[in-house]
């Protein structure tokens, strides 16, 4: 009888059950002003809490200011049913710290919502144990407001601004681009507005416009914020003359052509699609022709310049593009 009932107080104590989340190894490197390791243990605990087959997990978690504004986290989870890394991005480090444990908490308890509802069983005898099935892999997915990460962006652009040749005149420009990473690709057109030139005496003479398109190959290094535009390339249109004070005035057009250099800056104030940013470029144009309009037989009223400026400011607005 004595045996008995030691044997009965001996079952009645059993083990003390067990916290979930203290089957975690957690490694948490975060900036001062982010939660603690101890505030992302705490959101773990109370995700698991009641957990039935938690899993021995190890999570190591590093965050980093990515720029202003803006906080990315690199994350690694290991346990027996899930492996893998993931880069989340966030406007606060309190969105990683949840996220940390969000991710946390699946790994250690992937069974979450579909274990049946727990019943008392008799004392008599323990509940049977079933083999857990193996679950799929689980990708964890980013909190909300987490900015998408695009792979490319196209962009359409407006601007004007003033340029050189044989004298100053206004330019108007309207473009579009695609760019990758750190490369693009711009295309677009400029008009320079009309601008008179005499022919040696009052009144008589030509007014020139030029009608060209340009495509350059860019470099962009920077920032997502401020990027500076390192350009070249090629513009190819027409060079056109109408004189004025003359008995019979008339058109007259030139092929133009002329090799590019630029350098700009481009500034992004939000990372939000579209982005919408303003630009400044100064632009320098080698001509490969050179056009000649005269009036009436008198000497050239115009002639080409070899080399021409441009200084062009305006608005960009940049789609994000995810392959």
């Amino acid at each position: 009888m004595f045996f008995l009932s030691a044997a009965l107080i001996v079952m009645g104590l059993g083990p003390a059950e067990a916290d979930p989340a203290e089957t975690m190894e957690l490694i948490w490197l975060a900036p001062p002003e982010c939660p603690t390791a101890q505030d992302v243990q705490d959101d773990v605990r109370a995700l698991v809490a009641g957990a039935q087959n938690p899993q021995p997990t190890k999570v190591t978690a590093t965050v980093s200011a990515a720029e202003p504004g803006r906080w990315m986290l690199e994350l690694e989870v290991d346990n027996a049913l899930i492996k893998g890394r993931r880069t989340l991005e966030a406007e606060t480090c309190v969105d990683l710290a949840h996220a940390t444990a969000m991710v946390a908490a699946i790994a250690i308890d992937p069974f979450s919502g579909a274990q049946p509802e727990e019943t008392t069983p008799p004392e008599s005898s323990p509940p049977p144990l079933d083999p857990a099935p193996t679950p799929a892999p689980i990708t964890p997915q980013p909190p909300r407001g987490v900015a998408p990460t695009f792979t490319s962006y196209w962009s359409v652009a407006g601007g004007g601004g003033a340029g050189w040749s044989s004298d100053r005149t206004g330019v108007v420009r309207l473009s579009g681009g695609w760019e990758r990473r750190r490369l693009g690709v711009r295309f677009g057109s400029d008009v320079w507005l009309p601008r008179r030139y005499d022919a040696g005496e009052a009144a008589v003479g030509i007014s020139v416009t030029h009608v060209l398109g340009h495509l350059r190959l860019c470099g962009l290094p920077g920032s997502d914020s401020v990027t500076v535009l390192l350009c070249g390339g090629a513009r190819v249109g027409v060079s056109v003359a109408r004189s004025f004070g003359v008995q019979d005035p008339g058109s007259r057009g030139s092929v133009a052509t002329a090799a590019l250099a630029s350098a700009g800056l481009r500034w992004t104030p939000g990372r939000t699609s579209p982005n919408l940013g303003l630009f400044f470029d100064a632009e320098a144009a080698l001509h490969l022709t050179r056009p000649r309009f005269h009036t009436d037989g008198r000497e050239p009223a115009y002639t080409g310049n070899s080399v021409a400026l441009l200084l062009l400011a305006g608005a960009e607005v940049r789609f994000g593009v995810q392959d």
